[in-house]
């Protein structure tokens, strides 16, 4: 029997963690780590700000003096050690992120302030620590800034090079073993020319890419034909060479699928095979000589949605991602066009595309004639989900949506 989407994801999500990281941690440069899971929680080495830092360009005060006209004694900017100290009656000019001068406990914004030579008056009075960051404000010394387990993407390279952390410690990326099965199969960029029953192999590509994205390393790719034997040698070069197999098709019903056959033949256990989803009812998920393997189905739509849903959240708990970290969650937008189908006994996914304004989304309907449509998937932003059993969405409702 077919499971429930999230009764297959939990499996894959068990399995997967259970056999945690695929390998020991190793110290790279902060610069070559973009996409891999910090192996350790990164501290602070000083508190942030280390001193009060002046949070808008203007007038360094003191708050007592009121409304009264100051005299500017000097300047504090970005970089310097502020060299005056200001004293009842007097102000100094600052920039933003510099020192606060000793005395002044406010800072003035320069779009308030009215200067005539080294006399300056104000709009409008100041509060103490208008427009200061208090020392420690951000983070104090030796806290924890980023915790085992998190993806290092821009904002956390930006975290590593305020603290000066110029190797972090990282879980390597696990190996993907790739393998496109079908007679029909064409290489992709070859430049050959096509027999008449021919395809190109679309999803190689797009499976590495998504591979990629989701802090996984392709090391080996691979077609095989649609017959046992070619299949099982093929099977048997991805299972040297990576931590995962990752096939696409020959994982239905039909008469010349042999996937499933050929990794039974050696030791092969499937989890489950079949969830309540279109496209990609037919996917498969086990284990071979201790190796996770997932049978995609062939057509592009349904490989593409079943590595979102199964294979992407497991390479990252292979690369050392926190559970907590790996889901990637529907968000809720308004239908923009009306839906009606049959009430289907599993969960359908229609690739859609986004518009409407910077904070409202709305779904569009991408002109879409089933799952190997690889330019509907091109157009596509995400995925609407349409819940088991439903015939109709109306326009203007709230829907739910997978991003893609």
């Amino acid at each position: 029997m077919d499971l429930s989407l999230e009764e297959a994801r939990a499996r894959v999500l068990a399995e997967a963690g259970r056999r945690g990281p695929c390998g020991a941690p190793v110290r790279v440069a902060a610069a070559r780590a973009l996409g891999r899971w910090l192996a350790e929680p990164v501290h602070a080495d000083r508190a942030a700000p280390p001193w009060p830092r002046a949070m808008r360009d203007g007038y360094a005060v003191r708050a007592a003096d009121g409304l009264a006209p100051r005299r500017v004694t000097g300047m504090a900017r970005a970089g310097e050690a502020p060299t005056v100290r200001i004293a009842p009656g007097e102000c100094a000019e600052i920039m933003t992120g510099a020192i606060v001068p000793e005395g002044a406990d406010s800072i003035i914004m320069v779009e308030h302030a009215q200067r005539q030579g080294e006399t300056v008056s104000f709009e409008r009075a100041a509060a103490p620590g208008d427009n200061i960051a208090a020392p420690g404000a951000e983070y104090g010394a030796g806290d924890e800034l980023l915790p085992a387990g998190r993806r290092l993407d821009a904002a956390a390279l930006a975290v590593l090079a305020s603290v000066g952390l110029a190797e972090p410690r990282v879980y390597p990326a696990p190996r993907v073993a790739l393998l496109a099965t079908g007679d029909e199969l064409a290489e992709a960029f070859s430049g050959a020319a096509l027999g008449p029953a021919q395809i190109r192999n679309c999803n190689a590509p797009a499976l590495a890419a998504m591979c990629a994205l989701a802090g996984a390393e392709v090391a080996w790719t691979g077609t095989a034909a649609d017959e046992p034997s070619a299949l099982g040698q093929r099977v048997e070069e991805a299972l040297a060479a990576g931590d995962v197999l990752v096939l696409s098709g020959g994982v239905s019903k039909g008469r010349f699928d042999f996937v499933p056959e050929v990794l039974a033949e050696r030791g092969g256990a499937v989890f489950f095979h079949g969830v309540r989803i279109r496209p990609g009812r037919p996917v498969v998920f086990g284990k071979v000589r201790e190796r996770l393997f997932f049978g995609l189905p062939g057509n592009p739509l349904s490989a593409m949605l079943t590595f979102e849903l199964f294979v992407r959240p497991a390479l990252a708990l292979l690369a050392g991602a926190a559970m907590a970290s790996v889901s990637r969650p529907y968000f809720t937008a308004e239908m923009g066009f009306e839906y009606r189908g049959r009430a289907l006994p599993l969960e359908l996914f229609l690739p859609v595309r986004f518009e409407g304004d910077l904070r409202r989304a709305r779904v569009a309907r991408v002109s879409y004639h089933g799952s190997a449509d690889v330019v509907a998937w091109a157009a596509a932003d995400g995925y609407l989900a349409v819940p088991e059993g439903t015939s109709e969405l109306a326009a203007g409702s709230a829907v739910s949506v997978l991003p893609k």
